[in-house]
This record gives C-alpha cells, structure tokens and sequence, in this order.
C-alpha cells in the first residue's frame, strides 16, 4: 500500500466520522433553547461555538440564518425585542447581537425587579410576617429587631 492508498483509506475512515459529528453539533444547535434562569451571554456563545464548529466541518451556516437560530432559541423574556428587531431589520452580525443582547438582558433584570402591585390588601405585609416567622424559627434573627408595622 502506498502513501496515497494510506490518504484516501484514512479520509474514508474518518469522514464518516466527521459527518457524525457534524450531525449531532446541528442537532444540538437546532434543539438549543434559553431556559428561563440561563444568562442570554452564555447561551448565544454556545450557539456561537455550534456554528463555528459547524463550519469547520464544512457546513457554514450564513450569518442571517444564525442570527434567526439565536433569535429563535432564546425565551419568551426577549420577545419584544425579537418582534422589534425583525421589524426594523437590524443587519448585525451574531456578537454584535450579543452585545445587544446583554443590555436587553440588564433592562429586562431591572424591570422584574421593580416594586410589583399588590395582588390584594396586605399582601405584602402577610408575606412580611410569613418571612418574620420563618426567620425566628431558625434562629437567624429575632422578630423584635424587625419592625412590627408592616409595609
């Protein structure tokens, strides 16, 4: 067997391999989704790394429909920024889309933590004593040192 003999019978050995390999990085890059609680940073540079590792297999996905594969795995919290994004048809690239995407992250943060309305009269204060209660049970801190009045 000569050298060339030896080239050809290792690319057949490992293209199969390779395709494998490309399939299940497009399948994971396909089932990706953002869970509720995952840092959108962390999740686009997975999607990121997918499709980088796809191109090194020779399967390059275009910077449109990356930018759709992102927009489409990430949860139900960035949906307005979606429809506005495809409406106004923003021409990004996927780490500039990251960047973007990180402010939204921090707005979106912000605005869950802003002072809810009551679901009904003394909520707050039910729950406050619920908290008071829980805390004297441990041990971690005295209710007297809390105030009494409520919200």
């Amino acid at each position: 067997m000569d050298s060339y003999d030896m080239i050809e019978h290792l690319k057949c050995m490992f293209e199969e391999q390779a395709r494998q390999e490309s399939f299940d990085t497009f399948k994971s890059l396909n089932a990706c989704k953002q869970g509720e609680y995952d840092l959108v940073g962390l999740h686009v540079l997975r999607m990121i790394g997918y499709t980088e590792y796809l191109a090194k297999f020779g399967a390059p996905i275009s910077m449109e429909h990356q930018i759709d594969l992102i927009l489409k795995s990430l949860n139900n919290s960035y949906s307005k920024f979606v429809m506005n994004y495809n409406m106004n048809e923003i021409d990004k690239n996927p780490t500039e889309l990251l960047a973007i995407l990180k402010i939204v992250e921090t707005s979106i943060q912000k605005a869950s933590h802003a002072p809810m309305n009551c679901r009904e009269v003394g909520y707050w204060r039910r729950e406050k004593l619920t908290y008071e209660g829980e805390m004297e049970k441990r041990n971690i801190i005295s209710v007297s040192c809390l105030d009494k009045k409520g919200f």
